[in-house]
């Protein structure tokens, strides 16, 4: 169903009006927003400032979130890293042990190329990542700052059309 007017909002969300919502209505409202035309959602979101505030929360804890999740993907890295360094220094001990064989020889630089691996893996696993949720973050920030501008471009164009006689 899509919801073409502030009326048809209000009762979708159980209110008699758009003004002086609760919370929980708040957030009724931001999960049927997109059920509004376009028009009506640019609208709803400039001139209702809880509906703003709800939407920079939400930004908010994603920041928050990402923090987080940055925060324990750092600590994880760490530790493969230090596993890993762990790792290297014994076959560097071992390497340096008299009447190596070969074969041995061969055998630990080629665990040592693949600790090397692993590490890049873990490094370029952990950045790909925090550019994912980076960009994802700023997206959504530009999305809501830009709502503003939006409107004001498609009013634009839409009056540039009808003086045109396209519309």
């Amino acid at each position: 169903m899509t919801l073409d007017n502030e009326d048809a909002v209000a009762k979708a969300i159980g209110a008699e009006s758009l003004d002086d919502l609760t919370d929980a209505q708040v957030v009724a409202l931001a999960e049927h927003l997109s059920e509004a035309t376009p028009e009506l959602q640019l609208h709803l979101i400039k001139t209702n400032p809880r509906l703003q505030a709800y939407a920079l929360q939400a930004i908010t804890v994603v920041e928050d979130d990402l923090r987080t999740t940055l925060s324990a993907m750092n600590e994880n890295s760490h530790q493969a890293f230090e596993a890993l360094s762990e790792t290297r220094d014994i076959i560097a001990g071992e390497l340096n042990k008299p009447n190596l064989s070969d074969e041995r020889w061969r055998y630990l630089i080629d665990k040592l190329t693949d600790s090397e691996d692993k590490a890049k893996a873990v490094a370029e696993e952990t950045n790909q990542l925090i550019a994912e949720q980076s960009n994802a973050t700023r997206g959504a920030k530009m999305a809501i700052a830009a709502m503003p501008y939006v409107e004001v471009v498609l009013q634009v164009g839409i009056r540039l059309l009808i003086s045109r006689g396209r519309l």
